[in-house]
Formats: structure tokens, C-alpha cells, sequence
């Protein structure tokens, strides 16, 4: 007798369905040749296979399938979908048919953006001045210089009018009341 009666028995419900490939069907041929009780199995199982089949057959052809379709959908209730699964479903189909032409779209917006932003910048002024001062012979005139940050400079003469030339902390009283004539005003620099 080949094969144990528990390894055959859990191969005949796929034996009765006609599963099996070819070696294992002749085990469990084999076996229920020389075996009287799985031979009592295999005939309760192709019973109970029969039966089912007989049962499910009669309900399928007892079922009434007429007008199936409407009565399903007589039950399904109209809603309308939620604003966020419409929009969902809106871009899904936008992005499905005009995906090309958007991200083109907005490529071509993201570079006339950014040529816009770099050629309509203005140029960056910065005021900062660095003022140096410096003293010279004469009193009553100062030299200013300020140098800008790109390098240039702009040198002015600053006259004090009243000073005090003897020292006594009193400033003096100016000889030559007359103004020099008015200067061009300094150039050499942009600030």
C-alpha cells in the first residue's frame, strides 16, 4: 500500500476536484486500491461534491435575474461627492489630458518671473560713508574725507569760523568778514 492513510486523506478533496498532478494521483491511486477506508472517504466526499453541485445549480436557475440591474441601481442614493473629493477628482482629470500644456505653463512662468526679478532689480545703493578726519596748519579750515564703499572718495574743506587763535578759550573775532567766493561743489564720486 503506498503512501499512510493521513497523507492520502488530506490529498482527496483536491483528488475529487481533479487537481492533482500526475505523480500524486498515483499515489493516492495506489493507495485506494489496497485501502477499504479511504475508499469509504473518496465515496463520502464525491457524495457530498455531487450534492453541493446538485444545490448551487438548482439555486442558480431558481434565481430570477430580470431586471436585476435596474433594481440595483433603483437602491444606490444620488449624492453629491464632498467639495474636496470633487476637486480631487477634477485635477486628476485636468493633470490625466492637460498635464504637458500646465507644467509648461507654469515652467514659462517661473522664467519670465525670474528674468523679471533680475532684470528689474535695482541696483543696490549703500550709503555708508567711512568719514576720516584730518587736521592741517591753518585753524580755521579742516579737511573731510569719506570714501564710499566702492572705492571712491570725496575730500571737502570744513572752515570754523569762530577759533581760538591766542588760546585764551575766547574764540576771535574774524579779521576778513567776506565770504570767499562760492566753489563748485566737489566732484570725484557717486554717493
Amino acid at each position: 500500500m503506498a503512501g499512510s492513510c493521513d497523507s492520502v486523506v488530506k490529498l482527496l478533496g483536491p483528488y475529487v476536484d481533479d487537481e492533482l498532478a500526475g505523480a500524486d494521483r498515483a499515489v493516492i491511486d495506489e493507495h485506494l486500491h489496497g485501502c477499504k477506508d479511504c475508499q469509504g472517504r473518496l465515496a463520502d466526499l464525491q457524495a457530498t461534491h455531487a450534492a453541493m453541485g446538485a444545490y448551487f445549480t438548482a439555486q442558480a436557475e431558481a434565481a430570477n435575474f430580470a431586471g436585476f440591474t435596474q433594481r440595483v441601481m433603483a437602491q444606490v442614493r444620488k449624492e453629491p461627492l464632498p467639495m474636496g473629493q470633487r476637486f480631487k477628482l477634477w485635477w486628476a482629470e485636468v493633470m490625466a489630458y492637460h498635464s504637458t500644456a500646465i507644467y509648461s505653463a507654469f515652467g514659462a512662468a517661473a522664467v519670465a518671473t525670474a528674468a523679471a526679478v533680475f532684470v528689474m532689480q535695482p541696483t543696490p545703493v549703500d550709503n555708508h560713508l567711512v568719514v576720516h578726519g584730518m587736521s592741517v596748519a591753518d585753524p580755521h579750515f579742516e579737511p573731510v574725507v569719506m570714501h564710499t564703499d566702492d572705492g571712491e572718495s570725496v575730500i571737502m574743506m570744513v572752515e570754523h569760523e569762530d577759533v581760538d587763535d591766542d588760546g585764551d578759550g575766547i574764540p576771535d573775532a574774524k579779521q576778513n568778514t567776506q565770504k570767499p567766493a562760492a566753489a563748485e561743489p566737489p566732484h570725484g564720486g557717486n554717493l
